[in-house]
């Protein structure tokens, strides 16, 4: 049974009670993330994610990690472009514990400058990190690709010149600004008592401002765009891919319908076109990305430079088989069965069930009703598929970045069309 209550400073408390669990997820969410960071506090969020962690007034570092492994539990945290969670998991009968640490990090962070400057030291190792992992990176450099200079394009990891800045001061600043009360949601699923944890955060986080929600600043319109990150190697990463829908359209069920039929198996057609029929990639999947007011549709494909125009080539006919061609029955019925298994497996875990709680309350204003949800995915048909492919799918939309060394006659971006100029198909 889900829960909600709202307190006197606008935090939101919502819980799902289930019998049987023996343990519970906590997360405190809040709804400012590196989108809504300006340009000189890109990466503050994610510092600050990092410093919580560093010690309290009455807590060190070490304290904080001793007490939550003193009961077998975990803490953690991460930013995200729209969000930032602190989340726990600890038996039912240590949620005051785990309560008590997320607030009194959240509230009584002591920001020790030689802290600080450590942890700047190792947030700059963690982006120098990612650089170095190109099949990561790449999606990074996509973001930039296919929002432009849009918050949504930046880094939710932050740029190392305005985190070296960062101060203990401006970290204080920056909490009392966008940590407040209208911007937090509590979630908690497993064996809780909600009136219970309603008079615990009432009583932590009772001092805490109210403020106002945040606004989103709308993306720019869809553009058609190549970039190329040049790097020695005899490999190349690419991502292709178009803007698409936000969290609360309801299309969204449609889409990822297609991106299972597209490529989120080792069943899907890019697979089975790319590594299983014609060799030539390790590594190419699909995935879809939605925001509360955008989304995108993204393929990435590792493979060497001289298959690439190839595998770009293979990964545009099936773009083009979508648009052209109905989706087979038999194929719309394993991709809906392929779906329903996977999110009923993924409510045994009961993080995973705070998570989709905390993402239908910040999205759709409303927990998530499982049944609901898989007769939305039961309803898209071949039809409805079709169209969602003409609508996302047009060549004016097509975005791409590769990260490596091209082939020395480099990719022909005329080439990468679904359809010719005239509106058949592409040759």
């Amino acid at each position: 049974m889900v829960r909600q209550s709202i307190l006197h400073n606008g935090i939101r408390v919502v819980t799902e009670h289930l019998p049987g669990y023996h343990s519970v997820a906590i997360g405190l969410w809040v709804m400012f993330g590196s989108r809504h960071e300006l340009a000189e506090e890109r990466g503050v969020s994610h510092l600050l994610e990092h410093m919580l962690f560093k010690g309290t007034e009455r807590r060190s570092a070490a304290d904080i990690a001793s007490e939550i492994d003193a009961v077998g539990g975990s803490l953690n945290a991460f930013t995200a472009r729209e969000f930032s969670c602190f989340h726990a998991r600890v038996l039912n009968e240590d949620l005051p514990l785990a309560v008590d640490l997320l607030t009194d990090m959240f509230c009584h962070p002591r920001f020790d400058e030689d802290e600080l400057r450590k942890e700047q030291g190792v947030v700059l190792q963690e982006i120098a990190r990612l650089q170095d992992t190109p099949e990561d990176y790449i999606h990074e450099l996509f973001s930039r690709t296919l929002w432009g200079y849009h918050p949504l394009g930046c880094s939710s990891s932050g740029e190392p010149d305005v985190l070296a800045g960062v101060t203990g001061d401006r970290l204080r600043t920056y909490m009392a600004e966008h940590f407040i009360g209208s911007r937090l949601l509590v979630c908690a699923a497993g064996d809780v008592e909600h009136d219970d944890l309603v008079e615990l955060i009432g009583s932590k986080l009772a001092d805490l401002s109210e403020g106002s929600p945040i606004v989103n600043e709308a993306p720019p319109a869809a553009t058609r765009r190549l970039d190329v990150t040049e790097r020695a190697s005899d490999h190349v990463h690419l991502c292709l891919g178009v803007r698409a829908v936000s969290q609360d359209d309801p299309d969204r069920f449609t889409q990822y319908m297609l991106d299972t039929i597209l490529g989120a198996s080792m069943s899907s057609r890019l697979f089975q076109a790319i590594r299983e029929r014609h060799g030539l990639a390790y590594s190419i999947y699909s995935y879809p990305t939605c925001y509360a007011d955008a989304g995108a549709e993204v393929v990435y494909c590792g493979c060497a430079s001289s298959h690439l125009q190839a595998a770009a080539e293979v990964i545009l006919e099936q773009f083009r088989q979508l648009v052209d061609n109905e989706v087979s029955e038999d194929e719309v019925s394993h991709a809906y069965h392929q779906i329903r298994g996977k999110l009923l497996l993924s409510l045994e875990n009961i993080s995973n069930r705070m998570s989709r709680l905390a993402k239908g309350m910040i999205y759709l204003g409303k927990p998530p009703i499982i049944d609901e949800v898989l007769e939305k995915f039961a309803a898209v048909d071949s039809g409805q598929l079709r169209q969602f492919a003409a609508r996302i799918f047009a060549d004016d939309r097509l975005n791409l970045h590769l990260l490596g060394s091209p082939p020395p006659e480099g990719l022909d971006f005329d080439r990468i069309r679904i359809h010719n100029q005239a509106g058949g198909r592409a040759s």
